[in-house]
C-alpha cells in the first residue's frame, strides 16, 4: 500500500512535469493543465468508490464482529464460564483455540482493558494517553493539513510560481477542491469512534432481542449507553 500511495502521488506530479517535454502547437496549450486535473479527478473518483466499498462492506462487518469477540473475551474472563466463550456468535476463527490462548497466564498479564472484566482501575499502556489524544483530535489533524494545503495553494496563485500555462486554472480548481474537502471533513467531525461504536452496540443489541437472548442484549445495550455517557 504504501508503494502504491506513493505511486499515485508521482503520477499525478509526472502528468505535470509531462509539460516541460511537450513541444509547440495549439494542442499543448489546453492540455498541459487538463492532463492533470483529469488524471485527479479519475483518481479520486476511484478513492472514494474505493472507501465506500471498504467501509461499508468490510469495516463496518468486521468491528461489529470484533465487539461481540471482546465482549465474549470480556465475560469469560470475568466468570471462567467456558460456556461463555462457546456461546454464538463468538470469536473467530476458532474459539476452541482462543480458549487454550486465553489461559496462558503470562498473556492474561498484557491483555488490553477491553477484553478484561471491568476494574475501578482500568489498566493502561505506555501509549494509551497519546492514542487516545490522536483518536480524539483526528478530525482537527486532518482539517490542519487541507487547511495548509489550501493556504499553499492560495498563496502559489497569488505570487503565481506555478509554472504552468493555464496555471491560474488548475490552481484554482486545486484549492477549490481543498476547500471543498476541508468543509467535508469539517461537516463529519462530530462523527467519533465512540458514535459509530455505539450505534454498533445498539444493533447488536436488536439482533440478541431478536434470537431471544435477552442477557446478551443488555450487556450490548448497557455498552452502547456507556460510550453514550
Amino acid at each position: 500500500m504504501d508503494v502504491l500511495n506513493i505511486f499515485v502521488i508521482a503520477s499525478l506530479f509526472a502528468t505535470v512535469l509531462l509539460r516541460q517535454l511537450w513541444t509547440g502547437g495549439t494542442f499543448s496549450k489546453w492540455a498541459a493543465p487538463l492532463l492533470p486535473l483529469v488524471f485527479a479527478g479519475v483518481i479520486f473518483f476511484g478513492l472514494v468508490q474505493v472507501s465506500q466499498l471498504v467501509v461499508q462492506g468490510l469495516l463496518v462487518p468486521t468491528r461489529m464482529m470484533n465487539l461481540v469477540a471482546e465482549e465474549r473475551v470480556e465475560t469469560f474472563m470475568a466468570t471462567g464460564d467456558e460456556r461463555e466463550l462457546f456461546e454464538t456468535p463468538t470469536v473467530r476463527p476458532d474459539p476452541k483455540m482462543t480458549l487454550g490462548i486465553l489461559r496462558n497466564e503470562k498473556l492474561q498479564t498484557i491483555l488490553p482493558a477491553v477484553c478484561l472484566a471491568p476494574t475501578p482501575h482500568p489498566v493502561t499502556g505506555r501509549f494509551t494517553t497519546a492514542s487516545q489524544w490522536l483518536l480524539k483530535n483526528s478530525p482537527l489533524i486532518l482539517m490542519g493539513g487541507l487547511a495548509l494545503f489550501a493556504g499553499l495553494c492560495g498563496f502559489g496563485l497569488a505570487r503565481k510560481t506555478l509554472g504552468l500555462v493555464g496555471a491560474d486554472l488548475a490552481g484554482t480548481i486545486a484549492l477549490l477542491a481543498a476547500l471543498t474537502a476541508l468543509g467535508f471533513v469539517w461537516s463529519k467531525s462530530p462523527i467519533q469512534r465512540s458514535t459509530i461504536e455505539r450505534e454498533l452496540h445498539y444493533k447488536l443489541a436488536a439482533y440478541f432481542t431478536s434470537v431471544d437472548n435477552p442477557k446478551r442484549a443488555a450487556i450490548h445495550e448497557h455498552k452502547a449507553e456507556a460510550l453514550k455517557n
